[in-house]
């Protein structure tokens, strides 16, 4: 994709703070296209301060908010299991807009702290109308708690068609 942005910087390179706003367009990510991308933030003694993050799709919007510490307290490394402290919403997502070959809408809410590679929190995903292509979903409600070292689904739901369901935990 393409980024684009201004950010406003002061004070040594050890002791940096800024503000920044950054626009993406046609970002890709694993293959999975996220669209467009803004960003309103700011970063001090190796925090990132995320104030909102859309990410835009075609028809479906995520929005990310919360803070991640980059680097280490020196600002000399960054941080490769970074702390965080994020909030993930997203309503009458389509599956459309990230997959050509599926359809259906789907919700997330998260809240996870932490690391990047051990969150800790909780995460909630509805979908109404799945179809994989080769599989049909009348609705999927999935909870998941992370704790730091596993996720824990509970319950998870699949329905196939009617009261058929397939329950997990």
């Amino acid at each position: 994709g393409i980024l684009n942005g201004h950010v406003s910087a002061k004070g040594p390179i050890n002791n940096i703070s800024a503000d920044m706003r950054l626009d993406g367009k046609e970002l890709l990510a694993a293959d999975i296209p996220l669209g467009d991308a803004v960003l309103t933030g700011s970063f001090s003694q190796g925090l990132l301060t995320i104030s909102r993050l859309d990410f835009t799709n075609k028809g479906s919007t995520v929005l990310i908010t919360g803070d991640v510490a980059l680097f280490d307290p020196g600002l000399k490394n960054l941080d490769k299991d970074p702390d965080i402290h994020l909030k993930v919403l997203g309503d009458n997502l389509h599956v459309e807009d990230f997959f050509d070959k599926a359809k259906g809408t789907f919700s997330i809410n998260a809240m996870m702290e932490g690391s990047m590679l051990h969150p800790i929190g909780d995460m909630a995903i509805a979908a109404k109308d799945l179809d994989l292509g080769f599989q049909h979903f009348s609705k999927l409600d999935m909870k998941i708690h992370a704790d730091g070292g596993r996720f824990w689904v509970d319950p998870a739901i699949l329905t196939l068609s009617g009261q058929e369901n397939l329950n997990a935990t």
